[in-house]
């Protein structure tokens, strides 16, 4: 049973000079990514498209916020490190890590959602770093509707 979404899309203005690189599988600059995938990430948001749940996750690195995907397929042979997937980066300056997770997803989605195939408004799984207010103003953005959720919906910060 799918529940309509009434909370109002916000988010907060992008800051001055944050700039993404977005795509999938997208190359981090040289030395930057860790060698056995990134160590406490933060979850931001997990979604639903037609074929499976896509978790999100923020990395604090020293210089950068890095956006994975992490890849949980029982029937995929890989081992720890390559299950996770970068999907963007951005310089660090000084920005709140709701901020910079909200405009890396943006920019990730605006980029890559018809080549995920997500030509359809993905469902709402759960929530972890991100609220329900910019998650609905980033999917209205991208896809002109806020995301519809289920029974199965989590509405508290995910400790993955």
């Amino acid at each position: 049973m799918l529940k309509k979404n009434t909370t109002k899309p916000r988010i907060p203005r992008r800051p001055e000079n944050f700039e993404t690189v977005v795509g999938i599988d997208t190359k981090l600059p040289t030395g930057v990514e860790p060698k056995r995938g990134p160590r406490k990430p933060v979850h931001v948001v997990s979604y639903l498209d037609i074929s499976a749940i896509n978790d999100m996750f923020l990395y604090a690195q020293s210089k950068y916020w890095i956006l994975y995907a992490q890849l949980d397929d029982a029937e995929m042979d890989i081992d720890a490190a390559d299950a996770w997937v970068v999907c963007g980066y951005a310089k660090r300056k000084g920005e709140k890590p709701e901020v910079a997770a909200a405009y890396l997803l943006l920019d990730f989605f605006k980029e890559t959602k018809d080549y995920m195939g997500l030509d359809e408004t993905p469902g709402l799984w759960s929530l972890g770093l991100l609220t329900l207010g910019p998650v609905n103003a980033i999917w209205k953005e991208v896809w002109g509707e806020v995301p519809s959720y289920g029974y199965h919906f989590v509405y508290a910060k995910d400790k993955r």
